[in-house]
């Protein structure tokens, strides 16, 4: 079994992997080989536990299930995924009672996270089998980092980001909206990404960072690439070209409701911190309605708006 550790929007998360040939391809350009320690680091232990009888743990879960449940109320889960939701919370609770408070629970892989001494634990069920040369690639490792950032003054967004002249611009729109096409009329410039970006506030600034999941093959941004954010812009598909400001409270409701990964998955007081931190970002990032068409006349105009 060999440690591997994968720096992503600049935090540091090691994993247990059984040999370096299980980390994907498009991983490998974000892991860290050095031997310095980093003060930062973050350490996943994956836990497998047995099921045991729940039954008398009912009462003790039934105000967080039902909260989590509130939460998801617009999501149409089928019945059945809430009952073996259910089910899998009752019995790590009767496993691990105390730390139901520190849990944060994505389907049937609860994570215990602790910040201050960055630590995470994910819970399974031992007759489960965990594919370790894909843990990766799962969307268990995207939400623990999505948790993570939260932490260290950061979101990770359903967005395209280019970086042009040593600022970067982030581009959202829903499946299907255009990200994919900007980002290849965009490729003279660099890319960090056309599906998934990190942020985070560091002495002030807001800084886009590439990450590994679901990006276009030409897309090879270096991990390390940290570019200050200029400005935000929302796609629409259209003939005529033009932009309009969107105001910083529409702009904050549209990313909140509809652009961050994972965030009903959150519990509250980190989700707090999200709206917080995106909030402190409209403040002093402009946003724009963005119309635009199928080829990349839109730069010099979008470089005329920013000047």
């Amino acid at each position: 079994m060999k440690k591997v550790i994968f720096t992503i929007a600049g935090i540091p998360l090691c994993i247990k992997f059984k040999d370096n040939e299980c980390i994907p391809t498009s991983f490998r350009g974000f892991t860290n080989n050095s031997k310095k320690p980093h003060k930062q680091i973050w350490h996943l232990e994956s836990l497998g536990i047995e099921k045991t009888d729940f039954f008398s743990y009912a009462a003790c879960l039934k105000h967080k299930i039902s909260f989590i449940k509130e939460r998801f109320h617009y999501s149409n889960l089928p019945l059945n995924d809430w009952q073996e939701k259910q089910k899998n919370l009752f019995y790590l609770y009767s496993r691990y009672p105390k730390l139901l408070p520190r849990i944060s629970f994505y389907f049937n892989e609860p994570v215990e996270i602790n910040p201050k001494e960055r630590k995470l634990r994910h819970f399974y069920f031992k007759e489960n089998v965990i594919n370790e040369p894909g843990i990766a690639y799962s969307r268990l490792i995207t939400f623990i980092y999505s948790q993570i950032l939260a932490y260290m003054e950061g979101v990770l967004l359903h967005c395209a980001c280019v970086a042009k002249e040593n600022v970067a611009y982030l581009f959202f729109a829903k499946a299907g909206g255009g990200k994919t096409t900007l980002t290849k009329l965009s490729k003279r410039y660099s890319v960090l990404g056309d599906d998934i970006i990190a942020i985070r506030k560091i002495e002030n600034k807001f800084l886009a960072f590439a990450t590994p999941w679901r990006q276009n093959t030409f897309i090879r941004p270096k991990a390390s690439l940290a570019v200050p954010i200029k400005a935000v812009f929302f796609l629409n598909k259209s003939r005529p070209l033009h932009f309009e400001p969107i105001s910083p409270q529409e702009a904050l409701v549209r990313v909140l409701s509809q652009y961050i990964h994972f965030f009903l998955y959150t519990e509250l007081p980190l989700a707090k911190r999200i709206f917080f931190r995106l909030a402190d970002f409209f403040k002093t990032i402009p946003a724009y309605e963005m119309y635009f068409r199928k080829d990349d006349n839109f730069w010099p105009i979008l470089d005329r708006i920013m000047k």
